[in-house]
Order: C-alpha cells, then sequence, then structure tokens
C-alpha cells in the first residue's frame, strides 16, 4: 500500500483564478494597492503581491484583499499566514464561497483531510454548483480513505468515496481507491467495474495502479486470461513492475 499517497499529489492544487473585482466598496487609495498586488500576483512578484495587500489593508479591511494575499501567502508557501487571510475574507463576508473553498485547499495540503471536507461542504452549501468545491470534497474524502484503508479500515473508507464519485463523478483517483477497497472486501465484480472506470478517468501516466486492481479484481473472478491483461498494462508503470510481474508469473497457465 505504499503507493497509495503517489496518487494524491495530482489532485492537491486546484488552479484558482483570480476574483473578478469590484472597485466600488473600497476606498480609493486602498483599491490602487489592490489593484497593483493583483498585477504582481498575476506576474508571479508574491512577496511584493503581499506587500501591497498588506498596505491596502491597513488602509481598509476588505474580503477581497484578504482573499487576494492568501493567495499570494500560499503560492509563497506561507500555508499559516494564508489560512489566516482566507479565513479573515470569510469573516468579512460570511457567504463568501470562493473563500471556504480555498480554505479547503490549504487543509488538503495539510493532509487535514476532515477540516478539509468541512470547508468544501461549507462553500457547496453557499454555491451547490461549484464544481472546484466538488473536487476538493472528494480529494479531501479520497484523502481520508486513504488513511483508513492504511489502517485495513475498508468499511469506514467505502462511505466516503461513494459519496466522492457521487459528487465527482468523473474522479478518477475515488475510483481507484474504490477498486482497492473492492478487491480488499472480497467483492470484486464491483472491484473491476470502479478500477474500469479509474482506467477511464485517471490520465495515462496515473493508471498503472487501476490496471493493478483491474488484474487482482480479476484473478480473484478466476479470468486469468483478463488478469494477466490488466497486469502485463500495469507493469508498464515502474512503480508496479514488480507487483505486476508477480502476479503474472504466479498466474495458472
Amino acid at each position: 500500500m505504499k503507493q497509495l499517497q503517489y496518487f494524491l499529489i495530482a489532485i492537491l492544487i486546484f488552479p484558482l483564478a483570480l476574483h473578478a473585482q469590484s472597485k466600488s466598496s473600497l476606498d480609493p487609495e486602498a483599491g490602487k494597492l489592490y489593484n497593483a498586488g493583483n498585477a504582481m500576483l498575476k506576474a508571479g512578484n508574491y512577496s511584493g503581491a503581499i506587500e501591497k495587500y498588506r498596505s491596502a489593508l491597513s488602509i481598509q479591511e476588505d474580503y477581497r484583499i484578504y482573499y487576494q494575499m492568501g493567495l499570494a501567502l500560499k503560492k509563497s508557501g506561507k500555508l499559516d499566514e494564508a489560512l489566516a487571510a482566507y479565513e479573515n475574507a470569510v469573516r468579512l463576508k460570511p457567504e463568501f464561497h470562493l473563500g471556504y473553498n480555498a480554505i479547503g485547499g490549504v487543509y488538503i495540503i495539510r493532509k487535514n483531510y476532515k477540516k478539509a471536507s468541512a470547508s468544501y461542504r461549507k462553500a457547496l452549501d453557499l454555491k451547490s454548483g461549484f464544481k472546484p468545491a466538488k473536487i476538493g470534497l472528494a480529494a479531501a474524502n479520497t484523502g481520508q480513505a486513504s488513511l483508513l484503508i492504511k489502517k485495513s479500515s475498508f468499511e469506514k473508507a467505502l462511505p466516503l468515496l461513494k459519496e466522492a464519485v457521487e459528487v465527482a463523478p468523473t474522479y478518477g483517483n475515488a475510483y481507484l481507491y474504490l477498486a482497492i477497497v473492492y478487491n480488499k472486501l472480497g467483492k470484486s465484480g464491483q472491484a473491476i467495474d470502479a478500477a474500469t472506470k479509474a482506467i477511464k478517468y485517471l490520465k495515462p501516466k496515473s493508471r498503472g495502479a487501476a490496471y493493478f486492481e483491474l488484474g487482482v479484481a480479476y484473478r480473484n473472478e478466476g479470468n486469468n486470461a483478463k488478469a494477466r491483461e490488466a497486469f502485463m498494462k500495469a507493469k508498464k508503470d515502474p512503480k508496479f513492475a514488480r507487483n505486476a510481474k508477480y502476479e503474472i508469473e504466479h498466474l495458472p497457465k
């Protein structure tokens, strides 16, 4: 199971577009500093952007300034400060769904998946169709499930993964972990279905684990021909080559 965390990496970071801003409620001087910070943020000058946002906040507290500063702080790897900025944004504007979504992103990076799930749920309560929060919730649930799988708590992982694919039906990582859980629970038919969907939705370079789980499921069903075919595809992934080779060698001829 040591490969599990590898497949979670790709789902942790969402590119957040700059929030469209209205300057009408900003002090003119704060607005100038805010816009200057946005330009620096877009150019990748995060330290400069943070300085401009702090100057703007010294003139006027505004949820938009805190949010943009949070983006710059997160880009700079200052997660504690980014989280504080996002929390100030939602303090000033409790209905700000982007703020809760951003909070969830910080918690995912910290691998605090329960708090991440709660933040994404809040974002979805405020805007039910917000796709980044749906993907975030699926990622957070998958993260929780991966920790439970490592503890062999497969039954506890199952509802988290079912919810993940319900809110984000094309989220391949959740299907991969579903396949792992179903194989561990001896439900090979459901494992085949989950692994097949994982292969469909994962990027080609990330499909090795899904092919391996598909092979395990077919092997458990006694379909050695399809098991061999799946293991051969898994073998192409260096991370699964050794285990796949072992499975192929021990399949009945």
